[in-house]
């Protein structure tokens, strides 16, 4: 059954008219009368006022509509699609955070992969200095021991290793 809501709506206007005409104080026309209730009876018969009342209350319940409380379905939608953007607003400022950190510490990491390769050199050529020092002692005293060799050479050969070890670690510490 389809329902001509718009003749329904006309025959309601001119049904309020008369009645408002009825209530003033020159009383009420009662052809005109009985003519916008019957007027009114053609448009509708209770079927169709049921379904229109069905309709309105499948809406009602759609917009989740409760006297109890002054919320519907449309506010709390709203309010939730708002704070939806609220906390995607949030995650973004959050995700951004997390890429500055995240160059920060790749930053951090290439500065300390530099420092260590620095370090390594520093730590080789300090090896490379002690095992010379090893070499020029084992090549001019064989066995090293203190008591082979003279007076005053053992303090030479300690002078020798700590100058070039000295060396070592300034041309190290000068190259960073």
């Amino acid at each position: 059954m389809t329902i001509d809501r718009d003749k329904l709506e006309a025959v309601a206007k001119r049904m309020k008219s008369v009645r408002d005409e009825a209530s003033s104080p020159g009383g009420v026309n009662i052809g005109k009368l009985n003519a916008a209730k019957q007027a009114y009876d053609d448009a509708t018969d209770y079927p169709e006022i049921l379904a229109l009342l069905a309709e309105v209350r499948a809406l009602r319940e759609r917009l989740e509509i409760d006297p109890g409380h002054p919320y519907d379905g449309i506010y709390c939608r709203d309010e939730t699609i708002r704070l939806q953007g609220e906390e995607i607003d949030r995650l973004r400022e959050i995700q951004a955070a997390n890429v500055e950190i995240k160059m920060a510490l790749h930053m951090k990491t290439l500065d300390l992969a530099e420092e260590k390769i620095a370090l390594q050199a520093e730590v080789r050529a300090l090896r490379e200095a002690g095992q010379g020092v090893l070499d020029w002692t084992e090549s001019r005293h064989r066995p090293p021991v203190p008591e082979a060799l003279p007076s005053g050479e053992t303090a030479h050969v300690r002078v020798h290793a700590l100058v070039k070890l000295h060396k070592v670690i300034n041309a190290a510490r000068g190259a960073k």
